[in-house]
């Protein structure tokens, strides 16, 4: 079929509506990190100057898509394996391979290169990389898989209604009220959600959506999308406004690109309402082009490496006072995704032997996790869905 578009149902692959959204997900998070591992910095704002300023808003859109993409990955998580008792530990074991692949082999690199010198202390935290945190998302994501069979059990046995208001319950003390309140003092940072909650309450929102279905329509759902990112456009113009050349003030209106800004899970889940209004359907190249968005991450996130590669090929600082500023960032974007992926597709083409003995060495614990957290009526619906 080549690139082109088919029924899903011809293909017993993934759904290229959940791998499009994959796509544009780790998009947004390569976006946010071409701002923030650039180091830019926010001098004096020039208000004569509308196309510098018009150049920080981007870069603070950009950032703002980090977060979105994480939300995102969490709730496409909790929509597919909810139905499920979880992931197998086979699948755990090489997801952990991979990431032990990319934090070695960078650190590697880096001392090859003399971009970091050597000590034991950090061969080590390399080679415990989830222990260590070198990968905060990794971690996190990681953690809630592992947790995932009892997330599971307890989120089904909700009602609607009862899923439904916990859903809003945690919207309330999380988001909204944290976006209202987050410079009074009194409201601190008590309610604040962190890294590893805005996962596990992204990955809950995709878990409702797959047990009661909504109906979307997607006009209203890509209305939605695009309101929401204009009220967030506005609000960092009136930040630019405010901030009036201090860049001490202007870099607390962060806050609207981090995990507590309503923005990050209406804008996620506007998201992936869009991708659910449309019908399932099969894409060759799409599927392909997503399947590296992990490796992407693991590469270009990689503690050893990340800071290298901005100053080589992220140089934002200089682009920034540009009249090609946005069209740079895009191209920026996608040939980092793309050159980043094809990395990932020769690694997995060389570990290929190495997964395909871990699958059958596996096999049996894969087969004793089913036994042990499904029941016998329903295991015939926990089958892979086409890995998704």
């Amino acid at each position: 079929m080549g690139g082109g578009k088919a029924p899903l149902e011809q293909h017993q692959l993934r759904d290229s509506r959940m791998e499009l959204l994959r796509l544009i997900a780790m998009l947004l998070i390569v976006a946010h990190h071409v701002v923030l591992f650039s180091n830019l910095n926010l001098p004096a704002l020039q208000p004569s100057d509308l196309v510098y300023q018009l150049n920080i808003l981007l870069a603070m859109l950009m950032v703002s898509g980090g977060k979105v993409g994480v939300f995102m990955f969490g709730a496409i998580s909790g929509y597919f394996l909810i139905q499920k008792p979880g992931p197998k530990p086979s699948r755990l074991v090489k997801l952990w391979l991979c990431v032990l692949f990319y934090s070695a082999g960078g650190f590697a690199l880096a001392c090859a290169l003399h971009w970091q010198d050597f000590s034991v202390w950090e061969l080590i935290r390399t080679l415990l990389p989830l222990t260590f945190g070198r990968y905060w998302f990794m971690t996190a994501f990681m953690l809630l898989m592992l947790l995932s069979p009892y997330f599971n059990l307890g989120l089904r046995s909700l009602s609607k209604a009862q899923f439904k208001a916990l859903l809003v319950m945690l919207f309330l003390l999380w988001y909204l009220l944290s976006t209202i309140l987050w410079p009074a003092p009194l409201y601190g940072e008590k309610f604040y959600c962190g890294e590893f909650e805005a996962l596990c309450y992204a990955y809950a929102c995709g878990a409702y959506w797959r047990l009661f279905p909504p109906e979307l329509r997607f006009r209203r759902c890509l209305g939605l999308l695009c309101l929401t990112v204009l009220a967030l456009t506005l609000v960092f113009v009136l930040c630019q406004f405010h901030a009036r050349g201090r860049s001490e003030i202007m870099i607390h209106y962060i806050f609207f690109a981090r995990w507590h800004s309503v923005f990050v899970p209406v804008i996620a889940l506007s998201l992936l309402s869009c991708a659910l209004a449309l019908k399932p359907y099969y894409s060759r190249l799409i599927n392909y082009l997503a399947q590296g968005a992990f490796g992407v991450y693991l590469i270009h996130s990689c503690v050893s490496l990340k800071g290298p590669l901005a100053l080589t090929f992220w140089p934002l600082q200089n682009q920034i006072y540009t009249d090609t500023f946005a069209l740079w960032a895009v191209v920026t974007v996608l040939i980092s995704y793309l050159a980043l992926a094809l990395i990932d597709d020769i690694r997995h083409l060389l570990l290929t032997p190495l997964s395909e003995f871990l699958s059958r060495a596996l096999a049996r614990f894969d087969e004793r996790y089913l036994l042990f957290y499904v029941p016998s009526h329903d295991r015939g619906s926990t089958t892979d869905h086409g890995g998704q």
